[in-house]
């Protein structure tokens, strides 16, 4: 009967540190996502700042460009390509604007997302671990009733 006993208490030390050692894996794999994750965004900004900035630098080269004509264009000509360029470069902000502030609810969108699923991993897990420790209970519970049942015999 000892023996029976130190097999079943080594087989459920054995689960224990099987579970361990599964979670423990499951934390490495959630934390290098989130990392996969983070970095995919990073790129994506890099990438969107890039385009922002070769669409600026090409706005000022058109302005310039703008302006030297209007230095050799006579002065009616070059008032009108004048106003036309500030139409031309507000109509630009107001697109760079309209675009920046979509980037901006497109994160917001985004963040809300993540804290969502940040929040259902953090109730799994919760879940989990309320689970582990009900089965610990049981076992625990499972341990004194056989305790107690060996001792009547």
């Amino acid at each position: 009967i000892k023996a029976e006993e130190e097999a079943d208490a080594l087989q459920k030390a054995g689960e224990q540190e099987a579970a361990r050692q599964k979670a423990e894996e499951e934390e490495v794999s959630r934390k290098k996502a989130e990392e996969e994750e983070a970095s995919r965004k990073k790129a994506e900004e890099d990438a969107a700042a890039l385009q922002k900035a070769q669409e600026d630098e090409a706005a000022r080269v058109k302005f310039e460009e703008a302006a030297a004509a209007r230095k050799k264009a006579g002065e009616e000509t070059a008032r009108k390509k004048a106003e036309e360029e500030e139409a031309s470069r507000i109509k630009a902000e107001e697109e760079a604007a309209s675009r920046k502030k979509a980037e901006a609810e497109d994160a917001a969108r985004i963040k809300a997302g993540e804290e969502a699923q940040a929040l259902t991993k953090a109730e799994a897990e919760a879940a989990a671990r309320k689970k582990a420790e009900e089965v610990e209970a049981g076992r625990v519970k499972e341990e004194e009733e056989e305790t107690a049942r060996k001792k009547m015999e």
